[in-house]
């Protein structure tokens, strides 16, 4: 009976034990299949998070490409701003050369059209004097005519004086037959004579007289009319002299009339250039200052590229870092995504072989409740055989009782 009671209460807690560790590997299946679960929402994560490692990777070895080629750009920026310095300076040079240049054409452009000026003047002055020259030279044509006409008036009065001449040569000459012929005739009449012969000699030496100096002043009115001619001549080459000096007046007149307009627009031009020049040295002393500042801001950009070419350099070694970095995490996400699947793998085995426990063990609860619902009959029965033996022991002990009585 104590024995039966055992082995129930052994059944019972066995039975207690089965319900127990049925409620531990319905829990482990519940944990396996939210562990299973979380392991498949971890493998997913970490495929997805390897798949991004890769993005990731590829990107960060396209930003170390882009870096390397920012750093060389840079490195290129930097040698021609370097350049563009160079050249600023050389330009600010250039134009401080040019500055003075354009104040020396100012200065000479200013004393050119000083120069102009005066030459115009001094054009407008000799224009009016060669005009009062014309006019003094037509004077002095018109005089040469006059000089002319009268020339040729006193050649005309000599030719006559010629002809008068000529009369008293003739005369002369009648006289001298005459006073030749009162000598025969006064010889002829002897001492009766000799009073006529005086007068006659007289008259001869007269006529004599008269024919030399009709001779004489023949001679000096042809030397007279030769001088009339040559200085009709001459007054006529002096005409033509005149003509000619009154066309070169003329033509000296407009040489410098033209002189003096090309004069006037040589004084606009210059004092146009003087005035553009002044214009170019304003506009100049303004890409002066730009080229000033071109230069500072230059050499700003010269020292924000020496500082970004270091910063790139440092940018450089870390994106060198972080690549290596990234490789060894996409290794490291891969590693891991191969882990989580067999993991995964691992928790899906697990979890089978907890289903099949849990089936097992529903199939032992069957068995066990099947064991202690027999261990209940049983120790039923053996309540009812122990009643029984209890009765047959009573039985007994009055047969005893009966025998010995």
């Amino acid at each position: 009976m104590v024995a039966a009671e055992q082995g129930t209460t052994s059944m019972r807690n066995m039975s207690e034990a089965h319900q127990e560790i049925a409620q531990h590997v319905e829990a482990l299946a519940s944990s396996a299949e939210e562990s299973s679960s979380s392991i498949l929402e971890m493998t997913a994560t970490n495929d997805e998070v390897a798949e991004n490692m890769s993005n990731l990777a590829a990107s960060v070895r396209e930003t170390v490409s882009s870096i390397e080629e920012m750093a060389y750009s840079i490195k290129e920026v930097a040698r021609n701003v370097d350049a563009l310095s160079l050249t600023a300076e050389e330009t600010s040079s250039s134009m401080n050369q040019m500055d003075v240049s354009i104040d020396q054409v100012q200065s000479n452009a200013n004393e050119t059209a000083r120069l102009s000026e005066e030459v115009a003047a001094d054009a407008a002055t000799g224009a009016d004097a060669i005009q009062k020259t014309i006019v003094e030279i037509q004077r002095i044509k018109e005089s040469s005519a006059t000089a002319v006409s009268v020339i040729a008036n006193l050649g005309t009065r000599i030719e006559a004086i010629g002809d008068i001449l000529n009369v008293i040569d003739d005369v002369a000459e009648q006289t001298n037959l005459l006073a030749l012929n009162a000598a025969i005739i006064a010889a002829q009449a002897g001492e009766h004579g000799k009073g006529f012969a005086v007068v006659a000699d007289e008259i001869k030496d007269l006529a004599e007289r008269a024919g030399v100096s009709t001779k004489e002043i023949a001679d000096l009115i042809k030397t007279i009319q030769t001088e009339s001619k040559n200085a009709i001549v001459a007054v006529e080459r002096g005409n033509t002299t005149v003509d000619r000096g009154v066309e070169v007046s003329a033509e000296a007149e407009r040489a410098l009339k033209k002189i003096l307009q090309s004069s006037d627009k040589s004084t606009s031009m210059v004092r146009a250039i003087a005035r553009a020049t002044v214009e170019q040295a304003k506009g100049s002393k303004q890409v002066t200052d730009a080229i000033g500042r071109i230069a500072e801001t230059v050499q700003q950009i010269a020292a924000a590229t020496a500082e970004q070419a270091r910063g790139s350099e440092l940018i450089m070694k870390s994106a060198e870092k972080m690549r290596l970095i990234t490789q060894h995490v996409e290794r490291s996400s891969q590693e891991q995504a191969r882990g989580g699947r067999q993991i995964s793998q691992a928790i899906e085995n697990i979890s089978n072989m907890v289903n099949h426990l849990n089936q097992a063990q529903r199939q032992q609860a069957r068995g066990a409740e099947q064991s202690l619902q027999a261990a209940a009959r049983i120790q039923d029965l053996t309540r009812e055989f122990e009643t029984n033996i209890r009765q047959i022991s009573t039985v007994s002990d009055r047969i005893k009782v009966i025998s010995e009585a």
